[in-house]
C-alpha cells in the first residue's frame, strides 16, 4: 500500500539575519530544518479513479505526492504554443473530434475561444484546457498539484464537478490524484478517497454533489448582450425572440431564447442557448433545455430545436425527452439576414421535445 515515513532535512546557514531572528523570538534553529510525515493511504488493489489529498499550505502535499507516487506521475503543466490556437496545443495523434470532446467534457464549451492562444485565455479557461489535455495525454497515474488554486471558488467548484463527470465517463482506466488546500471542492469533485493532512486521516468517500437550484425569468432581448460573445455560431439574435435569463444564487449564468416557426401554427423553436464559461460542465445547459421545452409544451406548443454543437447533440441523443426528427450533414442554406451566421457547412441535428414532465 502507498505508505511511508517521509523525512526531509535541509541545512540551515547561520547567517547574521538568521541569528537575529533566533534572538528576537528566543528560538533555536539548529544546523538542520527537519520535517517528517507518517503517511498511510491504503488504495492498492482497490478500484478507484479520483483521489484527493487535502491540507493547509505548507502541510507537505507536494512532498507526499512526489514521494508516494513518483516524479513521473507528478504533473507540472503542459507547454502550449505561443501564438497558435488551444486546439493546436494537443498532441497531433488525437483527432479534432477527440480534442473537442475532451474540451467539452471538462466544461470548456465556448468554441470561439478554442481558436485563441492559451496565453490569452482566462484563468478558468486555462485551468480547463490543462485538464482536457491531461484526460487525453496524461500518464496512467497523474498527480495534479495546486488543483483549483489559480481560479476563483465558483470556477473551482464547477470545474471540479466537470472533472468528476469527465473522468467517470471515460474508459481509459486512468487514475488522478488532486492535491489542494481548498476543502470546499471535495463535495463537487466527489473523489473515491480523501487523505486529510490536517488530521492525518484517510477516508473513502461517497459524496453527493450539492444541488444546483436555477431560477428562470423572462427578460428583454437586450440581455443577450451579456452572453452574445460566448455563442458558438453568432452574436446576432432576432429582436422578436422570447428571451429568458437563468440565475444561480442570484447570479446570471445562462440565456435562452425562442422563436415561432413560420408556417407551423403552434410550433416554437429554440433560438439561442448560452451558458457562461465559468458555469459550464455541470449540466446547466441540459437542464435549461429540458425545463424550458416542457414549459412551452404545457402551454400547448410543439417545441423543436436545432444545433450542431457537440454538447447539445450529445444531450439530445441520450435523453428520452427528445426525438431526432432530422439530420443535415451540411447544414442550412445561407440566411438572408446580412451578418447572421447559420449552420451552413456543419452537420446539424433537428429534434422535437416529446417529454411530458409538467414542469412549471
Amino acid at each position: 500500500m502507498p505508505s511511508a515515513n517521509i523525512v526531509v532535512e535541509t541545512d540551515i546557514e547561520s547567517t547574521f539575519r538568521v541569528q537575529q531572528v533566533a534572538a528576537l523570538y528566543d528560538v533555536s534553529f539548529g544546523e538542520k530544518s527537519k520535517e517528517s510525515w507518517d503517511v498511510n493511504i491504503p488504495i492498492e488493489n482497490t478500484d478507484w479513479r479520483i483521489g484527493l489529498i487535502l491540507g493547509p499550505s505548507g502541510s507537505g502535499k507536494t512532498t507526499i505526492g512526489k514521494q508516494l507516487f513518483g516524479e513521473s506521475a507528478y504533473h507540472t503543466g503542459f507547454e502550449w504554443p505561443e501564438n497558435k490556437a488551444v486546439v493546436d496545443g494537443f498532441d497531433k495523434k488525437f483527432s479534432i473530434k477527440e480534442v473537442c470532446g475532451s474540451l467539452t467534457a471538462v466544461g470548456f464549451g465556448s468554441t470561439p475561444n478554442w481558436s485563441r492562444p492559451f496565453r490569452v485565455l482566462s484563468n478558468g479557461e486555462k485551468f480547463r484546457s490543462e485538464l482536457a489535455r491531461i484526460l487525453l495525454e496524461g500518464p496512467s497515474l497523474c498527480v495534479i498539484d495546486e488543483f483549483t488554486s489559480v481560479v476563483d471558488r465558483t470556477v473551482a467548484k464547477v470545474g471540479s464537478s466537470a472533472v468528476h463527470k469527465a473522468v467517470n465517463r471515460s474508459d481509459n482506466g486512468r487514475q488522478y490524484i488532486m492535491l489542494s488546500c481548498h476543502y470546499d471542492i471535495a463535495e463537487w469533485l466527489r473523489p473515491d478517497w480523501i487523505y486529510d493532512l490536517s488530521n492525518n486521516a484517510f477516508t473513502r468517500r461517497c459524496l453527493r454533489r450539492p444541488d444546483i437550484k436555477l431560477e428562470i425569468y423572462r427578460t428583454h432581448h437586450k440581455t443577450w448582450g451579456m452572453f452574445a460573445k460566448y455563442h458558438y455560431l453568432t452574436s446576432k439574435m432576432h429582436v422578436a425572440a422570447q428571451s429568458f435569463i437563468v440565475l444561480w444564487e442570484d447570479k446570471p449564468v445562462a440565456f435562452r431564447s425562442y422563436l415561432p416557426v413560420i408556417g407551423y401554427k403552434g410550433m416554437i423553436r429554440g433560438s439561442r442557448l448560452v451558458v457562461l464559461p465559468d458555469y459550464q460542465g455541470v449540466g446547466i445547459g441540459a437542464a435549461v433545455l429540458d425545463k424550458m421545452a416542457d414549459y412551452y409544451k404545457q402551454k400547448g406548443y410543439r417545441v423543436r430545436d436545432k444545433a450542431s454543437h457537440p454538447g447539445l447533440v450529445s444531450h439530445w441523443s441520450k435523453s428520452p425527452l427528445w426525438k431526432v426528427v432530422g439530420v443535415q450533414k451540411v447544414g442550412n442554406a445561407p440566411h438572408t439576414i446580412p451578418g447572421l451566421q447559420t449552420s451552413k457547412g456543419r452537420a446539424a441535428v433537428t429534434v422535437e421535445y416529446v417529454g411530458d414532465r409538467g414542469v412549471a
